[in-house]
């Protein structure tokens, strides 16, 4: 009787949830095809409400982001080209062609940064993005296995080039612990300007003093969110607020 509980809880339960999330792929599947045939036909305001309704589904990528990119750029959209491609990039890091279309983009940009400086975390987010945080996290849990497995062999073998490997290997676990925290606890928020030309104030409101203009495909660091208002810095010369509205915000894509 047990064992028949099991079988109908199945059938009643697991059973359906499985065809539902078949038929919610290939809906998404539909919908990407019938997307990408919207593009080729040159209906670009048709392709981009298609691509964005799978991301309404929580059913988002790479590829579904750099489609987006590419379909806004057509549309003379820059700013949300460059947002897509940014968040695109978060999930294909090493993709060529969203990496060429990505600088072709912002070399179309306005705005230059007079300061050089940058943070740390500036720093660290650009020599750490040829990997997603996924990656580094599997290159920890490999040396740590390689660590643990050499350690294991020379209980019983006690030849140098173990201990040499336990180093080289403890050395590295350490390091991509080290690495793949900072991934996850480094990131800023990001922004790209989307009109052609914003006034950022020195205060959330828009009676505030006017600091400076920036204008469309502009990338900025989110500072501070309200509801209606973001605080941004463009260089560390150049911080102030825009209206939400004026932000493509691109949050780090963690796990």
């Amino acid at each position: 009787m047990y064992h028949l509980k099991c079988w109908i809880f199945l059938s009643l339960f697991l059973v359906p949830q499985f065809f539902v999330v078949n038929a919610q792929e290939q809906t998404y599947a539909s919908l990407f095809v019938a997307a990408n045939q919207a593009y080729e036909e040159q209906e670009f305001a048709k392709a981009a409400r298609l691509y964005e309704s799978i991301l309404q589904g929580n059913y988002a990528n790479g590829h579904i982001y750099y489609n987006l990119g590419n379909t806004h750029y057509r549309i003379g959209n820059l700013g949300r080209a460059l947002g897509y491609y940014l968040k695109a990039i978060q999930y294909l890091p090493r993709h060529e062609d969203i990496i060429a279309n990505l600088q072709y983009v912002r070399q179309q940009t306005k705005d230059q940064r007079e300061s050089t400086e940058r943070s740390w975390r500036e720093i660290f987010n650009t020599w750490s993005s040829n990997f997603t945080l996924q990656e580094w996290i599997l290159f920890f849990i490999i040396s740590n296995v390689m660590f643990w497995t050499v350690a294991l062999v020379r209980l019983f073998y006690r030849r140098e080039i173990l201990f040499w490997l336990m180093i080289l290997f403890g050395g590295g676990t350490f390091f991509l612990a080290t690495a793949s925290f900072l991934k996850w606890w480094a990131p800023l928020p990001t922004g790209v300007i989307l009109p052609k030309e914003t006034a950022v104030y020195s205060a959330p409101h828009q009676q505030a003093t006017v600091l400076f203009q920036l204008h469309e495909g502009t990338e900025v660091i989110i500072e501070e969110e309200t509801e209606e208002w973001i605080e941004i810095q463009f260089d560390p010369t150049k911080k102030g607020w825009v209206g939400k509205q004026s932000l493509f915000i691109i949050h780090p894509n963690q796990l």
